[in-house]
């Protein structure tokens, strides 16, 4: 317990410094807007804010709305690791006539996107924080792409993305490419250093299976 409440002190602590180094410095997109900002061009304020709350989605990105008005949307729920409550997240898809829940889908990450409704008619969201502050078997920060039915929805691909934080998902305007930003931060300079000194990566992957296309390092 004591090692996972300090693994979450230091990429709290990590996630901080990187905002405050994304204010100050060039390409405020690494974390492509923080978690749950949906929005990857966004400045370093979110990464701030994501450093000082962990895990919970900003309240400046709306859900996602399908072509029926459906609304998705990430509902925070509440787990019982051994006899310690934490923080889950689950997608819900929200009925637009009676409000009710048409499907609830259980996702594993510490921090989740906002979900991007794909043209190919899929959801996609991104997922960071797990192996860093849990076990080594923890799931690794990933590209989720969810497909979603009338009154259910499964993971249709979880493709690992070796980073320790992403950014929200992107599809091109032609449906053919998803983006997602991928920032590496070499432990040794998570605290006393600035966080830019990591790698970043944009990955593109090809949409349905998640396939890689291509990786371009950024920076």
């Amino acid at each position: 317990m004591l090692d996972r409440t300090l693994r979450l002190m230091v990429l709290g602590a990590a996630l901080v410094t990187f905002g405050f180094a994304q204010m100050g410095g060039k390409g405020g997109g690494a974390v492509g807007g923080g978690m749950g900002s949906g929005a990857p061009g966004t400045s370093g304020i979110s990464g701030v804010m994501s450093g000082i709350v962990i895990g919970m989605p900003s309240a400046s990105a709306g859900p996602v709305t399908g072509a029926d008005g459906t609304a998705y949307v990430l509902r925070a729920t509440t787990a019982t690791l051994g006899n310690v409550p934490t923080s889950a997240w689950e997608l819900v898809a929200i009925n637009p006539a009676t409000g009710k829940f048409n499907w609830n889908l259980p996702l594993d990450g510490l921090m989740i996107s906002d979900p991007v409704l794909g043209k190919d008619g899929t959801i996609l969201l991104t997922a960071t924080g797990t192996a860093m502050m849990s076990s080594v078997n923890a799931p690794k920060p990933a590209l989720i792409i969810v497909a979603p039915s009338g009154t259910s929805a499964r993971v249709q691909a979880r493709i690992s993305i070796d980073a320790d934080m992403l950014s929200a998902p992107v599809m091109t305007q032609d449906g053919q490419t998803i983006y997602v930003v991928a920032t590496q931060i070499p432990f040794m300079t998570r605290i006393t250093q600035a966080a830019s000194a990591g790698s970043t990566f944009l990955y593109a992957f090809f949409p349905g299976t998640g396939a890689l296309k291509f990786k371009v390092q950024l920076r």
